[in-house]
């Protein structure tokens, strides 16, 4: 019963959150809260708590390889969405990030799942699609938006939790990751504000996936060894990860200056 509260409320609770980071401090930002672990992260200590530490690992290596789906939904949707209406750039995003997880699928550890996820962002990053020009124009929310997404992302969620109810822990880490709350914010920044914001706050949720993956990754290794002090390890794994690639995107900037 708990996970499935859980599930039902941390997706709305995320698109709460996103939305009101994106609105206050921009769209990369709140690109950047919905990469971080806010629902594969209580998702594992629930696993941990009703399954023990050896289904947490297994999940876990699921929750790494899974995340190759938001990596590749963020980057086709970034490219697709310059050239088609929102209602053709989600399904075909979905299909390519569903293609990339069917690949990536029997990984046999989590370090080569991890090692081919990170590669993949590297080379998402590097061949980000330049803005087309319309970020200048950013129409008022409106009244109705916010619950409407918060419906969606619990309406999805739902239905993937019946499913994940039934698969094994590593299935289940994978389905974890599915990209069910950028499913809903991809789609309606692009209808109400434009393709270079949609780019924004897809790009933004990349940069943070590398300390989600390590944040996964640590708790993968170590969580039947250290049992729960792998959650702390995970957490310290992913600041250390995401202010070391802060600090290496501001290198350029200040030997440039």
């Amino acid at each position: 019963m708990a996970l499935l509260i859980l599930r039902f409320t941390l997706a709305p609770l995320t698109i709460f959150i996103a939305t009101v980071v994106q609105r206050r401090f921009g769209h990369r930002s709140g690109g950047r809260v919905v990469g971080l672990p806010l629902t594969t992260g209580p998702f594992l200590v629930l696993i941990a708590l009703t399954e023990g530490a050896q289904a947490t690992s297994i999940a876990a290596h699921g929750v790494v390889a899974g995340q190759i789906m938001v990596v590749l939904y963020c980057a086709t949707y970034a490219h697709v969405c310059r050239r088609v209406p929102a209602w053709v750039a989600l399904p075909t995003s979905l299909i390519v990030a569903t293609l990339g997880v069917c690949a990536i699928r029997f990984t046999p550890s989590t370090l080569v799942a991890l090692i081919i996820v990170l590669s993949t962002i590297a080379i998402a990053l590097a061949t980000w699609p330049q803005p087309v020009g319309d970020l200048a124009h950013q129409p008022e929310p409106l009244a109705w938006e916010l619950p409407l997404r918060m419906l969606m992302s619990g309406i999805l969620v739902g239905t993937l939790t019946i499913i994940s109810r039934l698969v094994s822990p590593y299935l289940a880490g994978l389905l974890s990751t599915l990209p069910v709350v950028l499913s809903v914010l991809g789609p309606s920044t692009q209808i109400r504000a434009g393709v270079d914001a949609t780019s924004e706050l897809l790009r933004g949720t990349v940069r943070s996936m590398a300390g989600t993956l390590m944040f996964a990754a640590v708790i993968s290794w170590t969580i039947e060894s250290i049992g729960a002090l792998a959650f702390i390890a995970g957490l310290v794994a992913l600041i250390v990860t995401d202010r070391g690639i802060s600090g290496m995107q501001r290198a350029p900037q200040l030997v440039g200056n």
